[in-house]
């Protein structure tokens, strides 16, 4: 499965919806994790892969926080 982890669009909120550590569970079995840029360089190490625009929602489970 793709997962889709796109940045937050409210201001003021800083949080993401998967931490460097889910992003590696996801990709330890075998899930495909797509961050939004503007990301620490710490979910490229757990196995992520930074997009440069959001993505798609065809085949993509998108994650969001929610209120």
């Amino acid at each position: 499965m793709i997962i889709g982890v796109p940045k937050e669009i409210k201001s003021e909120e800083n949080r993401v919806c998967m931490t460097p550590a889910g992003v590696e569970v996801m990709v330890e079995n075998g899930h495909k994790v797509l961050v939004e840029k503007n990301t620490d360089d710490a979910y490229t190490r757990a196995g992520a892969k930074i997009v440069n625009i959001p993505f798609g929602l065809n085949d993509t489970s998108v994650d969001k926080l929610l209120n």
